[in-house]
């Protein structure tokens, strides 16, 4: 098991971040839309959604669009259910970058990434066309972003962060990869990029999951990848 306290490297050229749970909670924005759809429909989920949050996930995984995957997925996952009042894909997907949030941590920790001349790659496991919007904000803080669209259309961990390395020049022992979930932190493990389980809620590591260190919060980001901290101003 990773300590809590994150290790300290002095050869890191890149850091990526997963989209999902790095970045923003997209979970949360995605099982509010559910459950409030399946409320409408006389339903009121116990677990807020969440069942209908990995449902829908598996029907995104079996599409390989690069835009509309989440809509087809919506809309299908309303068909299962007799959603017959639910709003489109389209409506639904909007309606999710709407009420998406980053992080609280993620902008000042991209500040000090800025200041300190340390690159950060956003790895866009969602639908790209949400990637897009929800990442427009924090332009110039984040120096590329690589989504479906760069894969030709189809979606896989490890081929995304291979391709984030590949555009930024940079092998893969000098990339520290931070995420949240198994799929990511095995892509980066799988490649020899050194995998930061980001571990905001304290919670005890699944058996399986392949991580190098393990990071409570992006503020430690910088202080991870060996630079000195410069200060605002």
């Amino acid at each position: 098991m990773a300590d809590s306290k994150p290790e300290r490297w002095d050869d890191v050229e890149v850091v990526t971040l997963a989209f999902r749970g790095s970045l923003v909670d997209w979970r949360a924005a995605v099982e509010s839309v559910l459950y409030e759809t399946a409320r409408r429909h006389g339903e009121s989920p116990l677990d807020g959604g969440a069942r209908l949050r990995r449902r829908l996930e598996r029907l995104e995984a079996a599409r390989g669009a690069p835009d509309g995957r989440f809509a087809a997925a919506f809309e299908a996952l309303a068909r299962e259910h007799g959603y017959r009042w639910a709003c489109s894909g389209t409506a639904a997907l909007q309606r999710v970058v709407a009420t998406c949030r980053a992080y609280a941590d993620v902008a000042p920790a991209l500040e000090r990434a800025m200041r300190a001349d340390l690159p950060v790659i956003a790895v866009g496991d969602a639908d790209a066309a949400a990637v897009d919007a929800l990442l427009r904000p924090l332009d110039g803080a984040i120096r590329d972003v690589v989504t479906e669209r760069q894969l030709g259309g189809s979606w896989d961990a490890r081929a995304a962060l291979a391709c984030a390395l590949r555009r930024a020049g940079v092998p893969p022992a000098r990339a520290v990869h931070v995420a949240t979930g198994r799929e990511q932190l095995h892509a980066a493990s799988s490649l020899g990029v050194r995998a930061a389980w980001l571990n905001r809620a304290a919670a005890p590591p699944h058996p399986d999951l392949a991580f190098t260190t393990e990071l409570r919060s992006l503020h430690a980001l910088v202080d991870l990848a060996g630079r000195p901290a410069v200060a605002a101003g």
